[in-house]
């Protein structure tokens, strides 16, 4: 099997190659200014404590644009090669855990995964915590296997490993506590003690390292949440729905279409399929579900007190069942069917302009006025694409123009009721364009 895994990762890189130039979207944007207006010390001491992720990623974002640019695709390569490397890691922890072939099978189903191959297509920090955590099982595995039987200078290097992964998944994205506790309960109930005093260790040393910051993050947090009053129902509250999306999006990533009866049905019964698959083995091997299903059960607990239950914020949970699905994948028509299934669902996101980002692009280039009327804090796309473009505060403003110019995005989430401010003022709506998501409107006076 191995020496076909070389003509996967390759054939995966060419899959992501598809449409790696579409239009960057509004977080993708933010990645765009932050590296472009921040150094590395004034990303942690200046921006970090204004948003709500750590550092890390925007810090190894910055290195690679000030070597290779910040366009759309060298903002996004980087996710490129952590979903392959993270590929490539699945299939030694997959040979580890049983044999080459398994391995093989996860790596195959992890790369093609059409959510993964979303999300290796964006300047965001999911597919850099996806590969450190897939390292964390790594060292892991090899660990709760071999550590009766190894070496003391192996098992220091692997001890070595887990500690610096675990430190790394925390600085990258918050959200890996989720998949580290797991470990760590699973350890206990095993009575490894050892093993998870090594992974308690890396979680508190990073949770530690970045307390200071975190502290300011939580402070602004709050009052963001104050400020913008729908902000909740965009981060992911704990309900039925975000939960059943979870596993949907796992299995058929961000495409939706209409009917929607059609798509629901389309993705249901791909999904029956695939945790089908995922659970049919009676092969004892309980830690891989126990790591995909108590991160959603700690996330669906903490989601009763802070919105957090968004599928994108549970990817690295793809890890397990891709490894599930690798020790399913017994016979040659079951892996024909997954990695069929998998790969017509990512050429469906890819090949489709339908389905890729908001094309702040496209908005750029069709805008009437370089003077429009936004929430400027959500701007960040427009401005990557046309830095000339003059933003009024739709929210603050004091409209006397015969003709305005509207980009209504996130309005709806900050709660402002900007058509019926308009209408009280006396303008119209004359007309609308949408682009992907977005849009703008223009309004006359009466």
């Amino acid at each position: 099997m191995k020496k076909y895994l070389f003509v996967v990762l390759i054939l995966a890189f060419v899959v992501r190659l598809i449409a790696l130039n579409q239009s960057l979207w509004l977080d993708e944007a933010t990645t765009a200014r932050v590296v472009r207006e921040y150094s590395v010390s004034q990303i942690i001491t200046t921006y970090s404590p204004r948003d709500f992720h750590p550092p890390l990623f925007y810090i190894v974002e910055k290195l690679w644009v000030t070597v290779f640019g910040s366009s759309e695709v060298s903002l996004r390569f980087p996710s490129v090669i952590f979903s392959l490397l993270a590929g490539l890691t699945i299939f030694f922890i997959g040979k580890r855990m049983k044999s080459e072939k398994v391995g093989f099978w996860a790596t195959v189903l992890f790369l093609f995964n059409p959510l993964i191959v979303y999300y290796s297509q964006e300047a965001r920090m999911y597919m850099m915590v996806v590969f450190l955590l897939s390292t964390v099982l790594y060292f892991f595995v090899n660990l709760y296997i071999d550590r009766p039987h190894s070496s003391s200078n192996r098992e220091a290097l692997m001890y070595v490993g887990l500690f610096y992964s675990c430190f790394l998944s925390f600085l990258t994205f918050y959200g890996s506590v989720f998949f580290i506790v797991a470990l760590i309960t699973y350890c206990i109930y095993k009575l490894q003690f050892r093993l998870a005093l090594r992974l308690i260790a890396g979680l508190s040393a990073s949770i530690l390292f970045v307390s200071p910051l975190l502290k300011q993050q939580i402070r602004y947090s709050q009052s963001a949440l104050e400020q913008v009053v729908n902000w909740m129902d965009v981060l992911g509250k704990g309900n039925v729905k975000n939960l059943f999306l979870i596993f949907i999006k796992f299995t058929t990533g961000r495409v939706s279409f209409f009917p929607k009866e059609i798509y629901l049905g389309l993705a249901s019964i791909w999904s029956v399929i695939v945790y089908y698959f995922a659970v049919r083995n009676h092969e004892k091997k309980e830690l891989l579900p126990f790591l995909f299903i108590f991160p959603i059960i700690l996330g669906c607990i903490f989601s009763l007190f802070t919105p957090l239950l968004q599928y994108f914020r549970f990817i690295y949970l793809i890890i397990p069942l891709s490894l599930l699905l690798g020790y399913a994948a017994n016979l040659k028509w079951q892996q024909v069917l997954l990695t069929s299934g998998f790969v017509a669902w990512s050429l469906l996101y890819i090949t489709f302009p339908m389905f890729h980002r908001e094309d702040w692009k496209s908005l750029s280039t069709s805008l009437p006025k370089k003077k429009i009327y936004a929430i400027p804090s959500s701007m960040d796309g427009l401005l990557y694409y046309r830095n000339d473009m003059v933003i009024f505060d739709i929210r603050r403003s004091d409209f006397k123009d015969k003709q305005l110019v509207i980009v209504p995005y996130t309005s709806e989430i900050y709660g402002y009721d900007y058509k019926n401010v308009l209408t009280i003022a006396g303008y119209k709506n004359s007309s609308k364009s949408d682009f992907r998501g977005i849009g703008y409107e223009v309004w006359e006076r009466m």
